[in-house]
């Protein structure tokens, strides 16, 4: 009765609310088109690319932090990856690696930027995000790169059972898994103190710089499979690539709940923040409604996450100053 009273009050379950009534009012005004098992396929394949940028995001902001530079990294990786199939003639698994590897060093070096140079986040990651655009104009000559194996593309284009897209599967493992790390295990815990109260973190033993390098590398591996699930989708990587999903990525995180502030959130309300994003997006398509309003509604999506992250900090801030002066009260 505790934990259901709990959840009650929590930020995720205001979340699965607001998916209930969007998906309730979506389904009257559109009279009945929207609840088609279609459209929900077409929600979770939509959260797909978006995903892995939101998972990575996630756990960054849980610390504290915030990355800039995902949708041209991740672009960058996607085209390394290309690019090696296309000229080298190596094998699909070892040009899925440097993908990997492209977006690791970039995460890495993000990280060191942030932790030994000691800069802002938000301007050490723009900063690699406009190296990375440049390098991918620079090695292809601004051109698209075709994607040549068909074990990758099945990563994106197929499907199991002829219905179900390969991605949807992948993109809710990966949710799953970090969602029980971040959870259930020591690091999850973790990394939620180091977000929360660095010095507390220290104090504890932790080393807080580790774990930051350690998520800002994340991170650049998750773009660089977002990258690859793009190209896999397209069976080619253009110049532009992710970049356009990156604040949608930040969008749903924070909109799953995840703080600014650092120190809270969790998977399973990133993943009804990529509900709602999507399922926002379908419904403006079913209703037809122009590409350009639903980049105006996007915007303002982001900014009410952001006042609905104010407002419950503020909550929680209040809250605990109250508990704090009824516990010197009681003391006293």
């Amino acid at each position: 009765m505790k934990s259901i009273r709990k959840f009650t009050r929590s930020k995720t379950f205001t979340l699965l609310l607001l998916f209930i009534f969007m998906v309730v009012l979506f389904t009257a005004v559109s009279a009945g088109r929207y609840l088609t098992a279609k459209n929900m396929k077409a929600i979770l394949n939509g959260m797909v690319l978006v995903a892995f940028l939101a998972i990575g995001e996630a756990f960054l902001l849980i610390l504290g932090y915030l990355d800039l530079s995902v949708g041209y990294l991740g672009t960058l990786a996607a085209f390394v990856c290309c690019m090696t199939l296309a000229n080298w003639n190596i094998p699909w698994w070892l040009a899925l690696i440097l993908a990997l590897c492209t977006g690791g060093l970039g995460g890495f070096l993000n990280s060191m930027m942030v932790t030994k140079l000691k800069f802002q986040a938000f301007i050490a990651t723009l900063a690699m995000s406009s190296i990375c655009q440049g390098l991918t104009y620079i090695i292809n000559g601004g051109r698209a790169c075709p994607l040549k194996s068909k074990e990758i593309i099945f990563l994106g284009s197929g499907t199991i059972g002829g219905f179900l897209p390969f991605g949807i599967v992948v993109a809710l493992v990966f949710l799953i898994v970090y969602g029980v790390i971040l959870a259930k295990t020591k690091f999850g815990r973790s990394i939620y103190l180091c977000g929360g109260n660095a010095q507390a973190a220290r104090l504890a033993g932790l080393h807080p710089q580790k774990y930051v390098v350690a998520m800002f590398i994340n991170c650049g591996c998750l773009a660089s499979i977002s990258g690859l699930m793009y190209a896999a989708r397209q069976k080619s990587i253009m110049v532009g690539g992710i970049a356009n999903n990156q604040f949608t990525g930040i969008t749903a995180a924070i909109l799953g709940g995840i703080s600014f502030g650092g120190g809270s959130g969790n998977m399973f309300g990133c993943f009804l923040g990529l509900c709602i994003l999507n399922g926002f997006d379908v419904g403006m398509t079913v209703l037809g409604v122009a590409s350009y309003v639903k980049t105006i509604f996007s915007g303002l999506l982001l900014i009410a996450a952001l006042l609905f992250d104010n407002f419950t900090s503020a909550r929680a801030k209040r809250a605990q100053l109250a508990a704090t002066k009824a516990g010197k009260a009681a003391g006293a």
